[in-house]
């Protein structure tokens, strides 16, 4: 399900974090979905918190809050803009989907 589809049907989630790099190769996909996506975002969903965290040698990642505090956050690094939107669609779906998901997601 890619990331548009998961918010026009409803959001699961509460908050989301995206933490990268501000010059690092690694963050360079994280920075260009994030410039690229924010305004989209934001209009499909103006009430959700969307955080851009920048800090000097941090690995580019994607964090998710559900409700009930519960986080989910997923590394990112050195990913491009298209895995990016895939992972990102699938924190969109929800905490219970993602446990689903096995390694690599951080819950």
């Amino acid at each position: 399900m890619s990331w548009q589809s998961a918010l026009a049907k409803g959001l699961a989630v509460t908050e989301l974090r995206f933490i990268m790099c501000p010059s690092g190769a690694g963050s360079q996909g994280l920075r260009s979905f994030v410039k690229e996506a924010y305004s989209e975002v934001k209009v499909m969903n103006p009430s959700l918190p969307l955080l851009v965290r920048e800090s000097a040698g941090a690995k580019a990642t994607i964090l998710a809050r559900y409700p009930a505090g519960k986080e989910v956050s997923v590394q990112v690094e050195n990913f491009d803009k298209k895995y990016i939107g895939t992972s990102l669609g699938r924190l969109l779906q929800g905490y219970e989907a993602i446990q689903r998901e096995g390694p690599g997601w951080s819950v």
